[in-house]
């Protein structure tokens, strides 16, 4: 839900004065996670990357962040490896998946799933689109994303 992930964004900026480097990571070619990367502003875009754990080292060595630092928000097996190396984990649950719900919890690989939430705080400044969320969406809006594809044994930087 891009809106929820807006909020947890605007969260984490009203928490620490500064935006969260977030970047989508995903197996096939997919327009929609580059609109979506390119609307949210998110600072990069996987795309076509069947071992998502190799895009995770290229992230964080070009965002000089370490995966213990890493949320990381799931919902399938191509995600498995990566969620067994950041720090936080967030399986976006389904219904449909209980089979993939249990493996996740009986191997350690989650921290939460997703169901509904409050966030009031969020909510209330966001409502009243006050000056904190103009700030944090005009900053927010600043960030162009670098998308990355693999060619050959490499990830390449793509034109947006």
């Amino acid at each position: 839900d891009s809106m929820g992930i807006n909020l947890l964004r605007y969260d984490y900026f009203l928490r620490n004065g500064e935006l969260p480097i977030a970047a989508i990571i995903t197996g096939e070619e997919n327009p929609t996670a580059r609109d979506f990367a390119k609307r949210e502003s998110f600072y990069a875009l996987y795309f076509r990357i069947k071992d998502k754990g190799e895009a995770l080292k290229h992230f964080c060595s070009n965002f000089n962040v370490e995966p213990e630092n890493i949320a990381w928000f799931f919902d399938d097996i191509l995600d498995l490896n990566v969620a067994k190396q950041c720090g936080v984990r967030f399986y976006l649950g389904r219904k449909s998946q209980p089979l993939t719900t249990q493996f996740v919890l009986d191997n350690g690989m989650v921290d939460y799933i997703s169901a509904h939430g409050t966030i009031d705080t969020v909510l209330n400044h966001r409502l009243a689109f006050d000056a904190n969320y103009a700030d944090y969406f005009a900053k927010r809006n600043r960030v162009k994303p670098v998308i990355f594809t693999k060619n050959g044994d490499a990830l390449q930087e793509v034109d947006s």
